[in-house]
């Protein structure tokens, strides 16, 4: 699963979390969320076999696991290829940044064992919708579209601030959580520069 910054990544993680949990045993369950920690995934596994699942991993049945911006696990790609191919009851749910999840390498090292799902920021449409508006969008006054438009336009479509209403905190989030972690944290860390 991949999309830009704060598009609901983590968010939809947790809500297949929940509906999992409603038919399974919470010990089949791995969230591992690798925005703030880089691990080994491998050592995190082991750990993770010996005391919780406490019997080897084929002997579990099936196990769920949810690896939130994997772009900043430690050859990540190789565990997940090496874990589905020996293991076929795991099944993995992975997000991270389009960038390192359609690259070449990770393209052709998990061929044909993965279905990629694109976030994408909120439609004008999905927008309007969430503005709590009774008029189907088209049947709306086009004054009144037309400076919903320009609003959906400063707030970029980002499902977090859609409701906010200051202008200043819409556009310190986007800079701050948007541009400036990916420019100055996560471009540097993934890509050595």
């Amino acid at each position: 699963m991949t999309d830009l910054r704060r598009f609901g990544k983590t968010t939809t993680l947790y809500q297949l979390i929940e509906k999992i949990l409603a038919f399974e045993d919470p010990r089949r369950i791995l969230y591992l969320s690798f925005h703030e920690i880089n691990a080994d995934l491998r050592e995190v596994s082991s750990f993770y076999e010996k005391n919780v699942l406490m019997k080897p991993i084929e002997e579990a049945g099936r196990v769920y696991v949810f690896l939130d911006e994997v772009q900043y696990a430690w050859d990540w790609n190789s565990t997940v290829k090496r874990s589905y191919d020996l293991y076929p009851k795991i099944k993995f749910v992975i997000s991270g940044s389009s960038t390192i999840l359609l690259s070449r390498e990770v393209l052709e090292r998990l061929a044909g064992r993965f279905t990629l799902i694109e976030l994408k920021q909120l439609t004008f449409k999905e927008f309007w919708r969430r503005g709590g508006f009774k008029l189907g969008i088209w049947n709306a006054p086009k004054r009144r579209m037309e400076i919903y438009f320009m609003e959906y336009l400063r707030k970029t479509g980002f499902p977090e601030i859609v409701d906010w209403s200051s202008e200043v905190k819409n556009s310190e989030y986007i800079g701050n959580t948007v541009v400036d972690r990916v420019m100055i944290r996560d471009a540097p860390r993934i890509f050595k520069t």
